[in-house]
């Protein structure tokens, strides 16, 4: 039986070179005795020439007869390289829309969250979508308003949604860090502050509804989600709801409590408010879920979909169909959500839970960032609509671990602001492009990578080089998540520079 081996072994031009040969040397010719005399051809004459000629022909024809049959299997196709070990697109996206009916995720935009504050006697000022470009001075990113208007009152501030001016994963800019706007107004101050509370994720169908009244800004990182277990109002305590904390991978439920005017959790107050009188406030079901602190991020950008993972989800497509869903069968919905509505979970990992039968813990993050809590709640209602009558997903953001490199690194002289450039653009690539648990199997991020960042950007060399403070392997748990040091702002900002002759 022939194998896939041989199949995508092409022969290569002296093999058939010499088939050639040995078809002209069996060759009958009339009034000769033998067939045409190639030990007598002259290496470098017509005759050779010719067959050498031929033999590259159909070298070609081998390679496409290779890639035809590679094009037809998954794993194969998503791996094709051309003569120049660039990868072959074409094949895995023809597969995949022709075969499976999936389409490749083009790049996604990183979203932000920005504060604009005006001066009392210049304002107000309202302008609309694309009419406000902020940037950082320190990395020269740009960012667009994104809102269809915003106003920014007159000694106040407000709130707007800003979008990268290109996809990718090229923009790591840290809280504080976008300070400018490219067009000033007068009066106007621009920022991507830390909040004591990030914007909240409400899926409040009632009348009612809830705030963060807290002021303090947390160094507790986590997620906190209400849920309504029995309908009802805040003023007669008849609605009641459990809270959910997400806190380094692990996720802790206390309740049910009464609703009522103020509900605190740890430095988190929240005010829930009722609708009109007679009207139901909160219904069974309902959700509310907050970050804590808050960050600008709504979420980060991610490159074009990898053929890998054009290649896993085209296989989420024959999930196992037993009577309690396998993890592959949520990761495969969180995928298809992800390809649906861009919300830049490019991360997913799930496993049952631990404590409640039925329930699937199901962890999800951006691509260096955990997930925020509007990607948790749209993730979570989408797998909602899925899942069934005797199973249910729990969504929550993968525990974040950040990852602060240092490290003496030489350059020649008047290469530095390149090399520093492509090194940022590469270690972010790599931390995007780790799985959740980091590298298996052993779960890494790996010191080795960031030598490689280093040298590939063109680096002299690479001394002293750490993760986390240590010159070893950083280890993560299965579902944790790499992210990079938001308080170091761009992984060569940690570093020390300098120029050699």
């Amino acid at each position: 039986m022939t194998t896939l081996t041989e199949l995508l072994s092409p022969r290569n031009r002296d093999t058939l070179e010499a088939l050639l040969l040995s078809v002209l040397q069996e060759a009958p010719i009339e009034g000769e005795p033998g067939g045409f005399p190639v030990t007598d051809w002259i290496e470098g004459g017509f005759e050779r020439t010719f067959v050498k000629m031929a033999a590259t022909g159909l070298l070609d024809r081998e390679d496409t007869i290779r890639m035809l049959t590679a094009s037809g299997f998954l794993r194969l196709a998503s791996t094709l390289l051309d003569a120049d070990g660039n990868p072959i697109e074409g094949w895995m996206e023809i597969l995949a829309a022709q075969n499976y009916g999936r389409d490749r995720n083009d790049a996604t935009y990183t979203k932000q969250v920005l504060t604009l504050t005006c001066t009392s006697g210049p304002g107000p000022y309202t302008r609309s979508k694309g009419e406000l470009v902020a940037y950082s001075p320190s990395t020269g990113n740009k960012y667009v308003l994104l809102d269809d208007e915003v106003t920014i009152p007159d000694g106040g501030s407000v709130t707007a949604v800003f979008q990268a001016e290109s996809p990718g994963v090229g923009y790591q800019d840290s809280i504080g860090s976008i300070v400018a706007l490219v067009t000033p107004l007068p009066g106007v101050s621009v920022t991507n502050a830390a909040t004591p509370a990030g914007l909240p994720a409400s899926y409040i169908t009632g009348s009612g509804s809830i705030a963060v009244s807290s002021t303090t800004i947390t160094t507790s990182r986590r997620t906190v989600k209400l849920a309504f277990t029995t309908a009802g109002r805040a003023d007669d305590n008849s609605a009641a709801f459990t809270c959910t904390v997400y806190q380094g991978g692990a996720a802790t439920t206390t309740g049910p409590f009464a609703a009522s005017g103020t509900f605190t959790q740890g430095d988190l107050e929240v005010t829930l408010t009722d609708g009109a009188e007679g009207t139901q406030s909160f219904n069974e079901g309902d959700e509310w879920i907050v970050g804590l602190p808050g960050t600008p991020l709504i979420q980060m950008g991610a490159e074009k979909e990898t053929l890998a993972a054009l290649a896993l989800r085209c296989q989420d497509r024959f999930a196992e169909q037993s009577v309690i869903p396998t993890g592959n069968r949520f990761e495969g919905w969180v995928r298809a959500c992800e390809a649906a509505q861009h919300l830049g979970v490019v991360k997913v990992k799930a496993r049952p839970s631990l404590t409640v039968s039925g329930i699937e813990d199901v962890y999800i993050a951006g691509t260096t960032a955990t997930a925020t809590p509007a990607q948790v709640a749209a993730v979570q209602a989408y797998l909602d609509e899925q899942s069934g009558q005797v199973d249910y997903a729990n969504v929550a953001a993968a525990a974040a671990v950040a990852v602060a490199v240092g490290g003496t690194i030489r350059c020649r002289r008047g290469t530095t602001a390149a090399v520093k450039s492509a090194a940022d653009l590469a270690w972010i690539k790599y931390i995007a492009a780790l799985a959740l648990g980091g590298e298996q199997p052993d779960g890494l991020v790996e010191l080795l990578a960031l030598e490689n960042a280093m040298h590939d950007a063109g680096a002299f060399n690479a001394t002293g080089l750490t993760l986390n403070g240590t010159a070893a392997d950083l280890v993560l748990t299965a579902f944790q998540c790499a992210t990079l040091d938001e308080s170091a702002g761009l992984p060569s900002q940690g570093m020390t520079w300098q120029e050699i002759a």
